[in-house]
Formats: C-alpha cells, structure tokens, sequence
C-alpha cells in the first residue's frame, strides 16, 4: 500500500509540474461511493493566507460517478503544514470563499490525507525547481 501511495505521489507531482491546463491528476478516491479527487494540472499557485502565511493552492474536483456530481473548490495546505507533515486541508470556492477544513497527517490514509500529500509534493517540488534555476542564472 506504502509503495502504491509513494507512485501514486510521483506521479502526482511530475504530472502537477506540467503546464497541461485542460488535464486533471486522480488524487484519491472512495470506491464504495464511487467519488473521485483530481487536482487539475498547472493550476499550482504559492500565495499567502490572510494571516500572512504562505499556502500552496490547487484547484480540485470531487467527482462522484455514482450520480454524475462534480464540485469544483480551491484545496490549500499552509507551507508550515506541509513542513510537519500535518495540519489541515483548506476548501474554498473557486472565488476564494472558506468552506471547510479536514484535518490531515501525512501516510493517515484519508483522503484529506492524501489531497495534501499530493499538494506538498507538488509544492516541494516546484521549489526545487526554482531553486536550480536561480542557480543556472548566477552561473
């Protein structure tokens, strides 16, 4: 199960680092209720919270197949969170209006869980990613 979760987020993360905006990346899923988490690809921003903190946000959709249902919200973990590998997942609208928050703990195994795996990962490595280039530009 840890291996399956650790491809899972590689992939997640490769796939969030390419800039295809019309692609969405399966996350997690609940097979008895047939429900499907994506993050849509690209959509990768750091911004700050109200507080001032920074936050990596992603757009995401929960798709339930079993009635043809599909929510689209904002899903954000704070960077301190992604730090310590628990905290809490932020939903917002698309408009940026707060909706809820579920607790996580990375390798819990909830979706909550996973949803913010995915998007520290993505987040790790878009900074590593503009590490190496500032490094290339000081060459």
């Amino acid at each position: 199960m840890k291996t399956l979760i650790s491809g899972l987020l590689l992939s997640v993360v490769c796939s969030l680092a390419v800039a295809d905006n019309e692609s969405w990346v399966p996350v997690a899923s609940i097979k008895s209720t047939g429900t499907e988490f994506s993050i849509k690809k690209g959509s990768g921003e750091l911004l700050q919270n109200k507080a001032g903190e920074s936050i990596y946000v992603v757009i995401g959709r929960d798709h339930s197949k079993k009635d043809s249902r599909v929510e689209l919200q904002k899903w954000y973990v704070r960077a301190q969170d992604c730090q310590s590998k628990q905290g809490q997942l932020v939903s917002l609208s698309l408009k940026g209006e707060f909706l809820f928050e579920n607790d996580f703990v990375f390798n819990a195994g909830s979706v909550a869980s996973t949803i913010a795996e995915a998007i520290c990962g993505a987040f790790e490595y878009n900074l590593k990613q503009q590490a190496e280039e500032e490094d290339k530009k000081g060459i």
